[in-house]
């Protein structure tokens, strides 16, 4: 009994940290893309259980700032029949579904909200994935676990902020064409910190 509320506090604290340690990872990887690479480069240095005490996990800050707003908003906010893609495109929600449909063998056009995550976290690996393919590769390194995770929690960490930014500000851009122009201004912004932040990883 006393493990289980030990578990439970543990739980408590750490989901209470998560805020906190969301804004100050957001604020550091936008301040400075440069630091990424070689702070997630040390941090998998470490033990297991040492790393990312400081800030958030690359995989839980991409999933909780990029994945699960983009799949609420897809869900939610955008025309029953379009999905939202993680990059702020606007696709037919019946040929995404359709095609994992397909995929699955399902004949039911109704699909449960953890189907509808779990396609719309499918879709949402294909640029980090992609991204850390093209890196490896261009480094000449062996695909393997290790090299790979490197990279990809380098890539998680870039399209964070990406899907989030690009998210917010097509939103807005939808609910107010009085301010498009510097809307879409930030918007080429946020794509060209993109690029930047992936020339860093490169270069690193």
């Amino acid at each position: 009994m006393l493990n289980i509320l030990l578990t439970i506090e543990a739980l408590i604290f750490e989901f209470a940290l998560w805020p906190i340690l969301i804004i100050k990872t957001a604020f550091k990887v936008i301040i400075r893309p440069s630091w990424i690479q070689s702070y997630v480069t040390q941090e998998l240095n470490k033990e297991p259980s040492d790393r990312f005490q400081e800030y958030m996990s690359p995989v839980n800050f991409w999933v909780l700032i990029g994945v699960i707003p983009g799949f609420v908003a897809s869900r939610f906010l955008a025309d029953p029949d379009i999905l939202l893609t993680p990059f702020g495109l606007f696709l037919s929600r019946e040929i995404i579904e359709g095609f994992f449909l397909k995929i699955l063998k399902e004949d039911t056009t109704e699909i449960l909200y953890e189907a509808r995550f779990f396609i719309f976290l499918s879709y949402s690996l294909i640029g980090p994935l992609v991204y850390s393919t093209f890196i490896v590769k261009a480094r000449k390194m062996a695909v393997g676990r290790d090299t790979f995770r490197s990279v990809f929690y380098s890539q998680a960490m870039c399209f964070g902020p990406l899907v989030f930014l690009n998210l917010v500000l097509t939103r807005f851009i939808e609910a107010d064409s009085s301010y498009g122009l510097a809307l879409v201004t930030l918007l080429v912004i946020v794509y060209i910190w993109f690029l930047y932040a992936e020339s860093r990883i490169i270069l690193d």
